[in-house]
């Protein structure tokens, strides 16, 4: 008993739905312009799951849609298609 107990102790979980949510919100709140592809890779999530959370987080106006974004090589890109384009909320 001793022995799988101490394994299940060590191996690691993987974070659940709810949680990469929130990190990746945490993120955004904090640095919106970064891009999608950019934070997705950093917490080693998807880029969807990063864009559905950024597009909530608009909605709610936790965060602003900036009309640009940073990726990995640190340049600046114009985004052509804000989240807030096409709403009519």
């Amino acid at each position: 008993m001793r022995a799988i107990s101490t394994y299940a102790d060590r191996r690691k979980q993987a974070p659940t739905l709810a949680e990469r949510r929130e990190q990746v919100g945490r993120e955004l709140r904090l640095n919106p312009a970064r891009s999608d592809r950019r934070l997705a890779r950093e917490l080693g999530v998807s880029r969807q799951l990063v864009a559905i959370v950024r597009r909530e987080l608009v909605k709610q106006r936790q965060i602003r849609d900036v009309p640009f974004r940073r990726g990995k090589d640190e340049k600046t890109y114009h985004c052509m298609n804000r989240v807030a384009k096409g709403e009519t909320s």
